[in-house]
């Protein structure tokens, strides 16, 4: 009998160090962010959960991640309840909030809020539309920024997306440690409380070993999503769900719990986008810019004025934000315009216009001229 109780005690043993034996596994297909991912979870993440309840352990060591690129646009993430468990993440997701991160810190350089929007505007028409397949110039390209500027933003904006990174796969691991899941059909009461669940377990890791990471994550990832909501709105773009609802209901908890100073000034510069862009009356937001001597603010007040079907307003400053601005985007509805005698009768240029709406000019962001580009 004692011979038995041996055996049964070793093979638990050795069942018990297997499962710590074990690790988080990332997976996937694109290169450049699975090997970010990788190291993200070895270095970070792996070290943590070997600190946590046994029980915790075992679960969270069976845990495949995988970086996929056939998510939804709008998805970041998703846990899986499967044998084994699995965490998705967008490839797609964490690209736009790799450049968002990089706009951020340009913006703050330079002392120029406007930026972000400015280059979102590009990067959204290059990776959501159907010119997708065009290469997108990361923010520092786009400005011509190089030598250690250059290098400067690229350790702040890997500083950020670090701490986005550990929002997002924190939150889906608690899910699973919570076991937090709930069907497409749940109701929203479910979905709510299922996803409290798995933030509460995320705020409690990081607060007890992730304090040196920077808070700026999350607020990056609402951000992110909401400029996301913002160019959809403008350019009637119906392909993406708004999310606009979601930003709003995070935003305050983060906000309001925050006393560090760079925190409370992001939030408060969030709100108030938000409040004046989402509104009813957003044009005046970006009348308020074109006064200020923003020329890039004519292009969006413009798409406000199409919607409203102010057609002679909108052409105006379609025109005003080609030529000032130099949007080549705006040469699409220009050559829109100068068709429906809005512009000019028989203009000597309608014709080149025209081509260049046909060879795709909506894809292209700014012209070459955007070397010139001032961010004062």
């Amino acid at each position: 009998m004692r011979f038995v109780l041996k055996i049964v005690a070793v093979v638990t043993i050795i069942i018990l160090n297997l499962s710590f034996a074990r690790a988080i596994e990332v997976s996937g297909t694109n290169e450049q962010y699975l090997s970010l991912i990788q190291t993200f979870v070895s270095e970070k993440v792996q070290p943590v959960v070997e600190l946590l309840p046994v029980k915790q352990q075992q679960l969270l060591n069976q845990v495949q991640v995988e970086v996929v690129e056939n998510m939804h646009p709008n998805a970041m993430a998703l846990a899986l309840d499967e044998t084994p468990p699995k965490v998705l993440i967008n490839a797609r997701f964490i690209q736009g909030l790799s450049v968002y991160s990089a706009a951020h810190q340009i913006a703050i350089h330079e002392n120029s809020p406007q930026f972000v929007e400015q280059y979102l505007e590009y990067y959204f028409a290059q990776t959501i539309t159907e010119h997708h397949g065009i290469s997108v110039l990361s923010p520092q390209e786009w400005v011509g920024i190089d030598g250690e500027y250059a290098d400067d933003i690229m350790r702040q904006q890997h500083e950020v997306l670090e701490g986005a990174l550990l929002d997002i796969l924190l939150h889906e691991l608690g899910h699973h440690v919570e076991k937090a899941f709930y069907s497409q059909w749940a109701n929203q009461y479910e979905r709510d409380t299922k996803e409290r669940l798995a933030d509460r377990w995320a705020d409690r890791i990081k607060q007890e070993y992730f304090k040196e990471v920077n808070p700026l994550g999350r607020l990056i990832s609402i951000a992110y999503i909401f400029e996301k909501d913002r160019w959809a709105i403008l350019s009637d773009d119906q392909t993406l769900p708004r999310t606009l609802p979601w930003v709003v209901n995070h935003l305050p908890k983060l906000c309001d719990d925050s006393s560090v100073v760079s925190i409370v000034q992001f939030c408060k510069r969030l709100d108030s986008d938000i409040a004046r862009y989402m509104s009813a009356d957003r044009h005046y937001a970006y009348l308020e810019r074109i006064e200020q001597g923003e020329d890039f603010a004519r292009f969006p007040l413009a798409q406000i004025l199409m919607a409203k079907n102010n057609f002679v307003d909108a052409c105006s400053y379609f025109n005003e934000s080609l030529i000032y601005g130099q949007v080549s985007r705006a040469a699409i509805y220009v050559g829109w315009c100068y068709q429906k005698g809005y512009l000019e009768p028989s203009p000597p240029d309608a014709q080149v216009l025209a081509i260049s709406s046909q060879r795709g000019g909506i894809g292209y962001g700014y012209t070459d001229k955007r070397a010139a580009f001032r961010l004062f």
